[in-house]
């Protein structure tokens, strides 16, 4: 039962196509998975953890049965520095047997070893914080981790995981309101989008995100929504005195279909008292699958437990 880490500076071959065939619980950090793919080298201390029951990930190797990823970047970021995905996810949504949770907590145990090891290795002088920001990760695996007395809490609390199929998405595209028209995004669009959100983003972050805009003759935007580092949809937003048109779901809709992967899943990352922003996934045809939250994750040599 091989449970050593396996620790990667690219996307090795083969991963990309075992996490698509663990959609949709895999769906958050495959499409991180396949950012780093596309922008190979642009993060040096980025690196990825395999922790699996066998060694294989293609060829004549048999694939893993169990298994668990985690994309971290050891570095200083406004965004978010780890996605984590294990296959005890695909099995919440029915019995999960002794075996199978005593096996996944054995990968996550390595999983934080190889964490801990990497970021001492990368970051000797401690120039970094020690702690890194997880995203999205899935309850089942909180609740496992949170053991090790390493997890610190982030006041946003947890998160329903809204999926959607590019197929149920509305297909309207009727003209905009007379004077309206689809844009891409500026930095100087993304520094007000900044100006209207309370998470922290830089506007040079988001002008890098897949993004989209409806503005008016003279270019001030009045409604726009943009895709997270995890493909997420993220940002939506709608001025007021431009509200009850229909434009916020129009944009994102919009900007969902013009992304989509060839699996045709998106997702978004909703709070259980954010009442508009539930009603607006379940416009566009999503339903919430699971819950998820951010945390900060300690990766210091020595804690206190």
């Amino acid at each position: 039962m091989l449970r050593e880490a396996q620790i990667f500076t690219c996307v090795p071959d083969g991963l990309l196509a075992l996490l698509t065939e663990r959609l949709p619980t895999s769906l958050s950090i495959l499409r991180r998975l396949q950012l780093a793919a596309r922008d190979a080298g642009s993060a040096p201390n980025a690196r990825i953890i395999l922790v699996s029951d066998s060694g294989g990930l293609g060829g004549r190797s048999a694939k893993p049965r169990a298994f668990t990823v985690v994309y971290a970047n050891f570095s200083v970021s406004t965004e978010t520095q780890m996605f984590m995905y294990s296959t005890l996810e695909d099995k919440s949504r029915g019995a999960i047997s002794d075996d199978d949770r005593s096996e996944h907590e054995a990968q996550l145990d390595h999983v934080m070893e190889a964490l801990i090891r990497l970021r001492t290795e990368l970051d000797p002088e401690s120039v970094y914080p020690s702690c890194l920001l997880l995203g999205s990760v899935h309850s089942d695996v909180r609740a496992i981790i949170e053991k090790s007395g390493r997890v610190r809490p982030r006041p946003s609390g947890d998160y329903d995981k809204w999926l959607f199929r590019v197929e149920d998405l509305p297909q309207s595209e009727s003209p905009l309101p007379e004077g309206m028209h689809w844009r891409g995004t500026t930095l100087a669009d993304c520094e007000l989008v900044v100006s209207r959100t309370d998470i922290p983003r830089t506007a040079e972050t988001l002008s890098a995100l897949p993004s989209l805009m409806v503005k008016l003759e003279d270019e001030t935007p009045v409604a726009w929504a943009f895709l997270g580092i995890d493909g997420s949809l993220i940002s939506l937003h709608c001025e007021d005195g431009y509200r009850r048109r229909g434009l916020a779901k129009r944009v994102a809709a919009k900007l969902l279909r013009e992304n989509a992967s060839a699996d045709g899943w998106s997702s978004a990352d909703v709070s259980g008292e954010n009442v508009a922003s539930r009603a607006m996934c379940k416009s566009l045809g999503g339903k919430p699958r699971w819950v998820v939250s951010w945390l900060l994750l300690d990766l210091a040599e020595e804690v206190k437990i």
